[in-house]
């Protein structure tokens, strides 16, 4: 803001307001940029900076699953498993993961799945399975936020993972 212009009558220039909004317009676009890539990238749904896998220390037990995901927005998990004793295949999904989501579909079927404090069991008996046996889980989150949730294969280690859920 220059001093010598002619003040107008009725109007106050406030010089540190019009610079704030200089630097606004200025770092506004390199902002919006930066939003619409990690978007693209996948920062808020599905994308390259969602998509995780994880495997147990014994590796026999894999999850991919999406880390960022949104509410009332079904998504997949994907566990894979490698052969167990006798074809005997117990999952156990912990945590609150019954209370903060909704399961909508388990392929295949498992033989029995019932849920004990807050640990989901989902049981299958297979005499051929292939290798790895892979259970396609797909679940809608009813609450947003932090999940912390944790996975076992029979009684093998855990996978810890954790999902950010945006409203």
């Amino acid at each position: 803001m220059s001093k010598d212009k002619p003040q107008l009558e009725g109007i106050q220039e406030s010089e540190r307001a019009l610079n704030f909004e200089a630097a606004c317009r200025n770092g506004g676009l390199f902002l919006l940029l930066l939003i619409i890539f990690l978007a693209i990238g996948g920062l808020f749904s599905k994308g390259y900076l969602s998509q995780a896998a994880r495997e147990s220390p014994d590796q026999k037990l894999q999850i991919e699953y999406e880390r960022f995901g949104r509410l009332q927005t079904e998504f997949a998990l994907k566990i894979s498993a490698k052969s167990g004793p006798g074809g005997l295949f117990i999952f156990s999904l912990h945590g609150h993961y019954n209370k903060d989501f909704e399961i909508g579909n388990v392929w295949p079927k498992p033989d029995k799945m019932y849920s004990q404090n807050d640990t989901l069991f989902f049981v299958y008996h297979t005499s051929q399975q292939p290798h790895p046996f892979t259970v396609w889980l797909y679940a809608t989150p009813q609450k947003f936020g932090y999940v912390h949730n944790s996975l076992r294969l029979n009684a093998g280690s855990e996978i810890d993972f954790w999902q950010f859920i945006y409203p």
